[in-house]
């Protein structure tokens, strides 16, 4: 491609263009942002040349159905100025890749301000390290492979608590079915911080829903809660702009 070194902004499906995107990516030294559409169902082979080329610029990635493996090499090869990452994939080839990206992020990613990350309960202590060193965190989505009531939930919340930078208050938690008490006790303990955005949180069962209702009032009273909206997922790729001049 002529002008390769001045684009900016790339998005591909990659099983239309995998030869493409194995020629064009080292020559992609402006980038700054890479959107790439992978499968649910198959493996791309990348060139271990063209995935581990540097890219200093890149501040936006947006990958779907990607492999950690390649998610983690794209990352190390950044210069620090990723400000979101919106990584929408639980391809881990094995269950210690889940911690080594977490890691990778929180080593090569200190102007973060938007994240969607996949996460285990093994891996709670390195999320804890990625929110102490990516100080500039505005927003958070948690998810995993496994919805169920988790006995390591009151561990994730106490880590927001203490753990979370000054700026990082708006929450997506589809990390497991939370318990009503266990919720309390994190809003209580987010007094005088920003107040919270929380989106779409699950709770153990549709029965306690008056009494989870009932609590989300009191704290939003309270200012501890600005915005809940339980049916609408935190797009921050699309709307965080705008939500922002709410």
């Amino acid at each position: 491609m002529k002008h390769s070194t001045t684009i900016d902004y790339l998005s591909m499906t990659i099983e239309k263009n995998l030869n493409l995107i194995n020629d064009l990516f080292p020559k992609l030294i402006n980038l700054q942002t890479l959107i790439l559409h992978g499968s649910l169902f198959y493996r791309f082979d990348f060139d271990k040349q063209s995935i581990s080329s540097f890219h200093p610029k890149l501040q936006i990635l947006q990958l779907y159905s990607i492999s950690f493996s390649t998610i983690i090499e794209i990352i190390q090869n950044t210069e620090g100025n990723l400000q979101t990452i919106w990584l929408d994939s639980n391809k881990y080839e094995n269950v210690d890749q889940t911690g080594q990206l977490i890691r990778t992020i929180s080593q090569h990613c200190p102007n973060l301000k938007y994240l969607k990350i996949f996460l285990k309960d093994r891996y709670l202590e390195d999320f804890k390290q990625l929110l102490i060193n990516c100080y500039l965190l505005e927003g958070l989505i948690i998810y995993t492979d496994n919805l169920y009531l988790n006995y390591y939930a009151d561990k994730l919340l106490n880590i927001l608590n203490d753990s979370s930078p000054i700026n990082l208050h708006k929450f997506e938690l589809n990390y497991c079915k939370f318990k009503i008490e266990t919720l309390n006790s994190f809003l209580n303990n987010w007094r005088n911080r920003k107040p919270l955005w929380l989106y779409s949180v699950n709770v153990e069962s549709n029965h306690n829903m008056d009494k989870f209702n009932d609590m989300i009032e009191l704290y939003k009273k309270e200012g501890i809660i600005k915005k809940f909206k339980p049916d609408k997922s935190y797009n921050f790729i699309n709307d965080y702009k705008e939500i922002d001049l709410i």
